[in-house]
């Protein structure tokens, strides 16, 4: 996870998103098993959530930091088991479609990547002939949790998640040596790695 700098809400999001919480709510009241609605302001809805979630991360899914992946709207906390911030700006994230696979599990211990103490080296490390992603060892005992229900939530440890790392890896310097903005790469936080 690389940090991620949290942008204002769009204007419309931002009046609405109570009113439609609730609504939502009350729509999973009356049926449990409900698709979720992303309801239009004048033609403002979902596709521009998306668009601006993903401009915020310079198109970057915010948990395993791929690049170009399935463009998902990750709703952090559960929509369907808190939907009073479903439609919340700080609990929409730009996800891929593999990170999405998390579900509706969730913990008060998942990390944000926009939250102001979050930083790569403070929870992870990477174990470079795996690729994995692994609790930083030298973390307090808390933010080692936090770090290993976020692997196992988010699944960043998923077989593609490894190879698409060690593949990163290989041209990582190089491409750094050539001046590529560091937006461009997916991982980015293997920069930290880099001597």
């Amino acid at each position: 996870m690389t940090p991620l700098q949290r942008t204002p809400a769009p204007d419309f999001l931002l009046q609405h998103w109570e009113e439609w919480g609730k609504l939502w709510q009350k729509k999973l009241v009356e049926n449990p098993k409900a698709s979720f609605p992303y309801p239009q302001v004048q033609g403002q809805g979902k596709e521009q959530i998306r668009e601006q979630l993903f401009a915020m991360s310079a198109e970057h899914c915010a948990f395993c930091d791929a690049l170009n992946a399935q463009e998902t709207i990750e709703h952090f906390k559960p929509k369907k088991q808190f939907p009073l911030v479903a439609y919340q700006w700080e609990n929409l994230y730009p996800c891929c479609g593999d990170c999405q696979g998390k579900n509706d599990r969730y913990s008060d211990a998942l990390l944000r990547p926009d939250a102001d103490d979050y930083s790569f080296r403070r929870y992870f490390i990477l174990d470079f002939p795996t690729f994995e992603l692994c609790p930083n060892p030298e973390a307090e005992a808390s933010d080692q949790e936090r770090a290993k229900i976020t692997i196992e939530l988010y699944r960043l440890n998923r077989p593609t998640a490894k190879k698409s790392r060690k593949l990163s890896w290989k041209n990582f310097r190089l491409l750094l040596a050539h001046d590529n903005n560091l937006d461009d790469l997916p991982f980015r936080y293997l920069a930290d790695f880099i001597s």
